[in-house]
């Protein structure tokens, strides 16, 4: 690659100017940010650059690179507060991200999560749009040193210092304050100057560290080295404004280079536009789905359009075990099976008893119940809830029924599963022993899928937790992945919703899973469904 100036021919950046005031957590300030996206807009590649247009309606990347910064007077956004930094022990050097970025939330978490949304095809417009809007922030707030600083002082925030004569904190000097006394003139100038700086090498190695925490690694260096030596005085000037320089400048080109990589590589990555859509499952597969509709009971039940959104997303599926109904009278299964059966369908209901059998349990009485298409799968069985009585491992025991392909040699077992929340990690732990005890119920049966609500993710159970679990092992598949987004919340990504099979059922499984992003009505559900496609004949290994 040549030099990044006759790359992009002549780069020219107009701006409103320099912003008079400055907001601590606005890295390089409102302008800086814009540079950041204006390089990483001229290095997309094509296709990239088609996608970036289309999902911004015409924007490019520096129009929206302050978004993130601009929706901090929003209280609906004060979750994304945390996204902007990460921050390590005092005297470390390199960040351990179990410890550092619990749950994700910090700026190395929001990239990783932010990409996977970008990446999914299959989501929302309007979450896609908004994650490449983070992103475009993100990358840049992650270029900053002391956005990867230490706790201690808060990334330079509470260090007081005098900057040629001006009051300010440590963390506002490498925000705005150097940048401000850089640049005198127009700011086309300067970015044309900047851009042009940077050599083969230099691109080369930026677009080599591809990870998100090494770039916070890298820039904790930075801080290290660069940003935390100061007088004893605190009086900085220009000794260090002298050698801070550079390193601000080169991060902003780092920023803008990685920031295309990380776009170009993200957006050519998805050659199937709908890779997990229920279309693209194989033809004739059966297809097995898990549906926790929240709080599925009378109050639901009485709204029109709620109802009959359900029943189309039922209808879409060959088996789908649902979760969370909520109604004594126990009317409400079956007045939801003769709505689905109103569109010229043929579903059956298995309803589960009521669960909690255990004293300490009472509190949580819910049902199961697998609605399942006749001319597709049939019913081998009543079906049970799984017997807790020994070990008490369950606020709501799993329930667990036998099924067979209709013209097909697949059976299999389900057993269905909505964990409680704090106790997540111990209920997924206990599957294992559900899937043992199945196989003594179940005689002969060999393919065991285990499905439900796991509350699999974010802060209940994470993925370094999970990996601890016998239920992760190689005997098992975990067929919808941990960067999945299952929850209808548009402010947190996380897989709560699973299917895992044991090793007979991976050997049916077609290859084929997905989230359905069928609404964005909470009031339906906080949850989306997921589902996974099957081969009929299991015998043959053919469709």
């Amino acid at each position: 690659m040549a030099h990044i100036g006759s790359t992009l021919g002549i780069i020219t950046l107009t701006f409103a100017g320099a912003h008079a005031s400055h907001r601590t957590s606005a890295v390089w300030g409102a302008e800086g940010h814009r540079v950041v996206g204006h390089i990483a807009q001229e290095l997309l590649t094509p296709a990239a650059k088609t996608a970036v247009t289309d999902l911004l309606e015409g924007s490019r990347l520096e129009d929206v690179a302050n978004w993130a910064d601009e929706i901090k007077s929003d209280s609906d956004y004060d979750w994304a507060r945390p996204l902007h930094y990460i921050n390590a022990p005092n005297g470390t050097d390199t960040f351990d991200l179990a410890e550092d970025c619990p749950g994700g939330s910090c700026v190395v978490g929001a990239i990783q999560r932010f990409s996977a949304t970008l990446r999914d095809a299959t989501a929302l417009r309007s979450f896609r749009q908004e994650a490449l809007k983070f992103l475009v922030h993100f990358v840049g707030d992650l270029h900053q040193p002391l956005h990867a600083g230490y706790a201690g002082d808060r990334g330079g925030n509470d260090i007081t210092v005098h900057f040629f004569g001006q009051h300010r904190n440590l963390h506002q000097v490498w925000d705005t304050s150097i940048l401000q006394r850089r640049i005198s003139g127009g700011w086309s100038a300067y970015a044309d100057s900047l851009v042009s700086t940077a050599s083969d090498a230099d691109v080369d190695y930026w677009q080599s560290i591809t990870e998100p925490e090494d770039w916070a690694n890298e820039s904790l260096g930075l801080a290290i080295a660069s940003a935390y030596p100061i007088p004893a005085s605190h009086d900085l000037g220009a000794d260090y404004y002298n050698r801070s320089l550079p390193v601000v400048e080169r991060q902003l080109v780092a920023g803008g280079v990685r920031l295309a990589a990380l776009l170009n590589g993200i957006l050519l990555a998805t050659p199937d536009p709908e890779p997990h859509n229920i279309a693209a499952a194989p033809e004739d597969s059966l297809t097995i789905a898990t549906f926790n509709i929240q709080v599925f009971g009378k109050t639901k039940a009485s709204k029109p359009e709620i109802m009959s959104t359900l029943a189309s997303i039922i209808r879409q599926y060959d088996i789908v075990a649902v979760q969370e109904i909520k109604d004594s009278s126990e009317a409400v299964p079956a007045q939801f099976l003769t709505l689905i059966n109103s569109a010229d369908a043929d579903y059956e209901l298995l309803l589960s008893p009521r669960t909690g059998l255990q004293d300490d349990d009472a509190g949580s009485q819910e049902q199961y119940a697998y609605y399942y298409n006749t001319n597709a799968v049939e019913s081998l069985g009543e079906g049970v809830l799984f017997d807790d009585s020994g070990t008490d491992h369950f606020q709501r025991e799993p329930f667990l029924a036998r099924f067979k392909a209709k013209g097909g040699s697949f059976s299999f077992v389900l057993a269905a599963i909505h964990t409680k929340p704090d106790a997540a990690l111990e209920e997924i732990e206990a599957l294992d022993d559900v899937v043992h005890w199945a196989r003594t119920h179940f005689a002969g049966e060999d393919d065991f899928i285990v499905l439900g609500d796991y509350n699999a993710s974010c802060t209940y159970a994470s993925s370094y937790a999970l990996d601890a679990l016998s239920i992760r092992g190689s005997s098992y598949t975990w067929v919808i992945p941990d960067d999945a987004d299952t929850n209808v919340n548009q402010r947190s990504q996380c897989a709560y919703d699973r299917i895992v099979l044991t090793a007979g059922a991976n050997e049916d499984y077609a290859g084929h899973w997905g989230v359905d992003h069928a609404f964005t009505d909470a009031k339906v559900s906080d949850h989306w469904p997921v589902w996974a496609a099957f081969r009929r004949n299991a015998d043959t290994g053919g469709l």
